[in-house]
């Protein structure tokens, strides 16, 4: 706003002073001179952060991006992000505390594996500590250098005094690169089930379509238990991808699992009691048989101010061999029944010293993979520090992990737990190898057979079908062969790739045989130093003029919630109201996201994709925290129940109750859940708009009908269930309306017409387009006097 009063200020100065000099003949010959500096003021000020990287950024071997991906709410007034920026980048990043901007505090992770080499677009750890009572529920951000403004969604990690977990053991696997080998996926996740856990973070950056199904089925089969996070590359125009001084990309040490690693550990907060971060490759060898987490717990019993319990990290020969696997059926873990420990002097030293570490996720600052780096206060309050992070020197400290004033790391002997490594490449430092054979693994073999067995009810209840997956082995020995070959190829100095040398995973691209087997991860960065080009900036004073008018002459809902939006009316909802300048939120829920191929497809940092799922409490629940996080105090304006099934019945046919009733769920059930448990948010935003007459753009709940719900205009039968339902859902939407009144809430049902959709089997007098172009034209015309009514498509009445 400020700089907004500033431009124009400057506009107003230079053209009182050019009027003066043409009024005055003799000083007339100034006035070109003055349009001229005018001219080039003009642009320094819309291009300010390209002036400014003319004069302070004209070093081209350090990149200026920095990129945060999703943010967590810590405390009431603290958010913490993880996010990339070039070391060299002296760029500051800002958040808006309250009305005033203020530094982010930070602290590079900075791996030593990138001190030697020029990786140079770190990971960070921002802090964002508010002011107290100040707002922390979403956090924006701007670089001191640009003007844009970034908001970035935060999720809620914060603890209640009595809080309970909803996960006692969960794991988190680092971010998973170009990976054909669908069978490790299913063993990873069947072993960690056996051992207890019940909340996974799988981080994934590109893998085959087959491994991507793998890990849909598990998604559906484990619901919220399973989180599948994008961890895609850093944002770059296409011209310069691979191009060592313009593609971040280049300059990032593997895929940036350590950034990863710490965004798990902050992920998981509140969420999970103990989290290991494991590989794919990894298992957990717990010598008594007991379950992972009873020992976890007498260990927080033991030592109740630690917050990390490192294990061993032990390399172990795995001898699976799944070449022959061409569907599932023919997969099964009895190769886990003989793993074999070599003895310690036949392994590299690395194998024998490192650790894993079992993290309590409260408790940490920031981990490495092997080891931690700094844990959090115990007593943020009471402490010589009491703020738990003032200044970046209050986090430096990095040589003691566990200093007096934080939590403890506690080393845990391997005749209590252990971490497995099943490497299948050459750890060995011999060929003959010795091993171990006093060491037992009966655990494992346990656990190997109930895999087995639970692997086979999946095939033989259907939940897995027994299809051909096709040739896969292939694909995935030659990309483990191209990688292997990559990991030493950008410290040749006669070879190196590109300009400069890092072990970047992008930098491997070109290696690769088969790259066009791999699906990379949707997008998941803001740039939010994003230098905007005059252009844009120009585009910007029209927009923002659009804006004003908008506001004139047609307000629109700021936020929208829109069920059932991967397709259809429900998806002509989501275009509608991203192409209006004044709407800031669009919530489109899917009962499955990531098959929503056309709703991911749109690029609009306003669209929020929430997974929802009308028939599940739960889901509807988590759904409203999520939006909750992002709107806060302002609320929900509109509520559009447009999920709705048209199931055949036939009355010939014989009885089923089964149909009946999953309709009625969908249709009637949902809307009703789905108005309750937003209620709350609606009427905040009815609330915080006391001063607007009752309306779609002050709050409302808008519910999809049809024409088949006219108990009067029924002159053709058919359709029982779905008349029926319908039917029952205009009777709520008229109950609900006498309850949401007295709130300023408008709600009413509206008929959409006949759509060309696929629930009408792509026949229809209208399309999508055309549909809800004139239901969107009649909800400007809804007010108070059309509460609880049900009205055609053009705003009309239609008989109940």
């Amino acid at each position: 706003m400020q700089f907004l009063v500033w431009k124009i200020f400057y506009i107003a100065f230079f053209l009182i002073l050019v009027g003066f000099l043409y009024e005055r003949a003799r000083y007339r010959y100034l006035a070109p001179p003055i349009v001229a500096l005018f001219i080039i003021g003009a642009v320094g000020i819309c291009m300010r952060s390209e002036v400014h990287q003319i004069f302070q950024g004209r070093n081209p071997t350090f990149l200026m991006g920095i990129y945060v991906g999703e943010a967590f709410r810590t405390e009431d007034n603290e958010i913490r992000f993880y996010f990339f920026q070039d070391q060299e980048n002296l760029n500051e990043l800002l958040f808006l505390d309250g009305d005033k901007w203020q530094p982010v505090t930070y602290r590079c992770i900075c791996p030593l594996a990138t001190i030697l080499s020029q990786c140079t677009v770190e990971g960070h750890l921002g802090v964002a500590s508010f002011t107290e009572n100040a707002d922390a529920r979403l956090l924006r951000l701007r670089t001191k250098h640009t003007g844009t403004e970034y908001e970035i969604a935060v999720k809620d990690g914060r603890l209640s005094p009595s809080h309970s977990y909803p996960h006692q053991f969960g794991v988190c696997l680092q971010p998973v690169y170009f990976s054909a080998d669908w069978p490790a996926f299913v063993q990873y996740i069947e072993f960690w089930l056996a051992s207890g856990a019940t909340k996974f973070y799988l981080y994934i950056h590109s893998a085959t379509p087959k491994v991507r199904e793998t890990l849909h089925h598990y998604e559906r089969l484990l619901g919220d238990s399973l989180e599948i996070i994008d961890w895609s590359d850093l944002p770059v125009e296409s011209r310069h991808k691979g191009d060592f001084y313009a593609d971040p990309n280049t300059r990032i040490f593997s895929a940036g699992g350590h950034n990863a690693l710490n965004d798990c550990i902050l992920r998981a907060r509140s969420h999970v009691k103990f989290l290991g971060v494991i590989d794919l490759d990894e298992l957990i060898h717990v010598p008594s048989g007991r379950n992972p987490i009873d020992v976890f717990e007498t260990l927080a019993n033991a030592y109740p101010d630690a917050a990390n319990f490192a294990l061993d990290w032990q390399y172990v020969q795995d001898e699976t061999n799944t070449r022959k696997v061409v569907k599932p059926s023919d997969l099964h873990f009895g190769a886990l029944r003989y793993l074999k420990k070599p003895y310690s002097k036949s392994i590299i030293d690395d194998y024998v010293t490192l650790k894993k570490v079992i993290h309590r996720p409260e408790r940490v600052i920031m981990a490495d993979v092997h080891n931690t780096i700094i844990n959090d206060l115990r007593n943020p309050y009471s402490s010589s520090n009491p703020i738990r992070f003032d200044t970046s020197v209050s986090i430096s400290p990095v040589s003691v992990p566990a200093l007096d004033e934080r939590f403890d790391q506690v080393i845990i002997n391997d005749s209590i737990a252990s971490v497995l490594h099943l490497r299948r490449f050459n750890a060995l430092s011999k060929v003959n190898v010795p091993y171990n054979t006093s060491v037992s693994y009966d655990d494992i073999r346990e656990k190997s057979r109930v895999m087995d067995r639970i692997w086979r009810q999946r095939i033989n209840n259907g939940t897995i079908k027994d299809n051909r997956v096709g040739n896969w082995y292939p694909t995935f020995e030659q990309t483990v062969r191209d990688l292997e070959s990559c990991r030493t190829f950008p410290f040749n100095v006669r070879n190196r790739i590109g300009k400069g040398f890092c072990r970047a995973l992008i930098n491997c691209e070109p290696m690769l045989t088969v790259k066009e087997a791999y699906i990379k991860a949707d997008q998941m960065w803001s740039n939010v130093a994003h230098r905007g080009k005059f252009i844009e900036y120009i585009k910007s004073v029209f927009v923002d003029f659009s804006h004003v008018l908008a506001f004139l002459s047609h307000m629109s809902p700021s936020s929208i919630l829109i069920t059932g939006a991967n397709r259809g009316i429900g998806l002509g909802f989501v275009h509608h109201y991203l192409s209006l300048p004044t709407v800031k939120y669009v919530f489109a829920t899917a009962r499955e996201p990531e098959t929503a191929e056309e709703l991911k497809s749109i690029s609009d940092s306003r669209l929020h994709v929430v997974k929802m799922d009308v028939q599940n409490d739960d889901s509807i629940v988590a759904a409203e925290k999520e939006v909750s996080s992002i709107v806060g105090q302002n609320g929900l304006n509109l509520l559009i129940n447009n999920s709705g099934v048209a199931t055949r019945y036939d009355l010939d046919a014989p009885p089923n109750r089964e149909t009946i009733l999953s309709t009625l769920d969908v249709n009637v059930a949902g809307p009703i859940i789905v108005s309750q448990i937003f209620l709350p948010l609606l009427r905040k935003a009815s609330s915080s708009l006391s001063s607007l007459p009752i309306s779609v753009n002050r709050s409302a709940i808008i519910n999809i009908s049809s024409g088949a719900a006219s108990i009067q205009d029924n002159k053709s039968g058919g359709m029982v269930v779905y008349r029926t339902s319908k039917t029952a859902l205009n009777s709520l939407t008229k109950t609900f309306s006498i309850h949401t009144a007295k709130d300023g809430i408008l709600t009413l049902a509206i008929l959409p017409g006949y759509v060309v959709t696929r629930m009408t089997g792509n026949n229809g007098e209208l399309t999508v387009e055309q549909s809800v172009k004139m239901m969107t034209d009649a909800f400007d015309k809804f007010g108070e006097e059309h509460q609880g009514g049900f009205f055609s498509k053009n705003g009309e009445p239609f008989p109940y």
